[in-house]
């Protein structure tokens, strides 16, 4: 006897293959991964609707991301960095996107606006910590071979 389900998705039937065990069976419920997944996602829950929602701020790397999504700057998932916003607001235009921001501290959660340098590019930064590091280098007498890096 073969035993048959419907896919609550695409209504397709499938049949049980003689490898499944029973348990398996009656646990399965989607008639491929595909359906398994779109099904899972109908119900899923977003925003501040969900369990382990925080307010719309992240951490990535250190930097505090906020979800804007309509700021045109956003990611994909809507989230911006906190501190390319406020340097934005402080000069009063949008950054660019090669241009760069430096926390003054080195402290990436410290996005006060004083705290916050502007670079018209990566390797401008990228310059002025290899100069900050060979200072550093100089002026411990090698004790210290780098400032801490942003």
């Amino acid at each position: 006897m073969t035993e048959c389900k419907t896919c609550p998705r695409c209504k397709t039937e499938f049949h049980r293959d003689s490898a499944r065990t029973q348990w398996n069976w009656e646990q399965k419920k989607w008639c491929s991964p595909n359906c398994r997944s779109a099904g899972l996602k109908k119900g899923y829950i977003k925003g501040s609707k969900h369990y382990n929602w925080k307010g719309g701020i992240q951490f990535t790397n250190g930097y505090k991301q906020l979800l804007k999504p309509s700021h045109p700057d956003s990611d994909k998932r809507g989230y911006i960095a906190e501190h390319r916003l406020v340097l934005s607001e402080k000069i009063g235009r949008r950054l660019l996107p090669e241009e760069d921001t430096h926390h003054i501290d080195f402290n990436k959660t410290n996005n006060n606006p004083e705290n916050l340098y502007l670079f018209p590019n990566r390797a401008e930064h990228s310059r002025f910590h290899k100069n900050l590091n060979l200072l550093v280098q100089q002026h411990t007498g090698g004790l210290m071979s780098r400032w801490p890096s942003h």
